[in-house]
């Protein structure tokens, strides 16, 4: 059995570019706003951050053990789904009407991980049954659909949330919306990574993720971002 992915030194540097990313945003979030809503949204990329941060020390420095792939189990069954969760639950709060209801998907989403988290270590009971996916010799095929899905349906929900504000709201700055929309789409796109098969699927997700991380970047930083308090929720650019 390999010790590393496929391409051990291109990973890295792709998942080294979505962990400073996803944890730079995350910080900037959490440590300049007070609204729900935003705050509920640095939980949830914080989450995805902890994921990428925690992948890369798996992938390179752990030796393949049956322990690691719980560790995989985990990351991708409980803390992925949790904190797109936490994405959806960030979109309903821009509501206050609609923040109860997005409570309530929080918490039957959250009963639904932990069932489907039970699901998998029934899977993983027999460890000499256990098949692993194509992108790292501990990573376990079962799940992969996790892993993916979770990313993809929570840049799904910020892109076309931040695509919505970019059109046919004044909540933030137009031309940040759309930059930070536009990175979304393709960090959903590079979530398909997680099942890749084949090297070409392998390489062009990967290559997709890293750059929608760096475009992240700079919507968020490379643009004047004033805070809530000062009230200058403008449009223009």
């Amino acid at each position: 059995m390999p010790l590393y992915s496929p391409f051990p030194l291109f990973t890295l540097v792709g998942f080294t570019i979505h962990s400073v990313v996803m944890l730079s945003i995350a910080v900037r979030l959490l440590r300049r706003h007070s609204s729900r809503a935003v705050i509920y949204l640095g939980v949830g990329v914080l989450a995805y951050a902890v994921d990428f941060i925690l992948i890369t020390i798996l992938f390179f420095l752990f030796p393949n053990t049956i322990t690691k792939t719980h560790i995989f189990a985990f990351i991708a069954s409980v803390l992925v789904p949790i904190g797109t969760l936490f994405l959806v639950l960030s979109v309903s709060a821009v509501n206050p009407r609609h923040e109860k209801i997005g409570w309530a998907v929080f918490i039957l989403g959250c009963m639904s991980v932990w069932y489907s988290y039970s699901e998998v270590l029934l899977k993983l009971k027999d460890a000499m049954k256990i098949e692993y996916s194509y992108v790292h010799p501990a990573y376990p095929l079962a799940i992969t659909q996790s892993q993916g899905i979770g990313g993809i349906v929570g840049t799904a929900i910020i892109c076309l949330f931040f695509l919505y504000q970019a059109f046919q709201s004044t909540l933030i700055v137009r031309n940040r919306a759309i930059v930070i929309g536009v990175a979304s789409f393709l960090l959903g796109v590079s979530s398909f990574y997680w099942m890749s098969s084949t090297p070409n699927m392998y390489l062009i997700t990967h290559t997709v993720g890293p750059l929608g991380s760096i475009i992240l970047a700079i919507g968020f930083f490379a643009f004047d971002m004033p805070r809530e308090s000062s009230g200058s929720n403008s449009k223009s650019s």
